[in-house]
C-alpha cells in the first residue's frame, strides 16, 4: 500500500473536508473530487517517502482521527512528538509525559471552544 491511507480512508477524509468546506456554484459540485485527488497525491507521492516507522505511526493516528477517537489520537500525537523531538537532558519517559500533557491541554481547550461556539 502506498502512503498511510487506505482508499476508503481517503474517500472518508475527502467527504469530511467537503462537508467542512463550503464553496459556491460549480466549485461546490467538484470540490469533493478535487479534495480526494489532492489527498491521494499527497499521500501516495509525499507521505509514502517517509521512514516506515513514521508511516506506521501516522497510519495509526489517521485511523484514530477518522474514527473520531480523540483520546487515543491525543496519545498517539504525544507519542509521535516524542519520537520526532528530543529534549536534551530530559529522559524519554519524561518527554513523553510532557508531550502528552501538552496535547491533552490543547485538545481540552479546543473542545471547550467548540462547545461554547456551537
Amino acid at each position: 500500500m502506498k502512503g498511510i491511507f487506505t482508499k476508503e480512508q481517503e474517500r472518508v477524509l475527502a467527504s469530511m473536508l467537503d462537508e467542512a468546506i463550503k464553496m459556491k456554484g460549480l466549485l461546490e459540485i467538484v470540490d469533493g473530487y478535487l479534495l480526494k485527488g489532492i489527498i491521494t497525491i499527497v499521500d501516495d507521492e509525499y507521505i509514502d517517502k517517509l521512514k516506515p516507522e513514521l508511516k506506521l505511526q501516522l497510519q495509526e493516528l489517521a485511523t484514530a482521527c477518522i474514527a473520531e477517537d480523540v483520546a487515543f489520537a491525543g496519545t498517539l500525537v504525544g507519542d509521535l512528538l516524542n519520537t520526532l523531538i528530543d529534549i536534551p537532558m530530559l529522559a524519554e519517559t519524561s518527554e513523553g509525559l510532557l508531550f502528552k500533557g501538552a496535547v491533552n491541554l490543547i485538545i481540552g481547550a479546543v473542545t471547550k471552544w467548540i462547545e461554547r461556539n456551537q
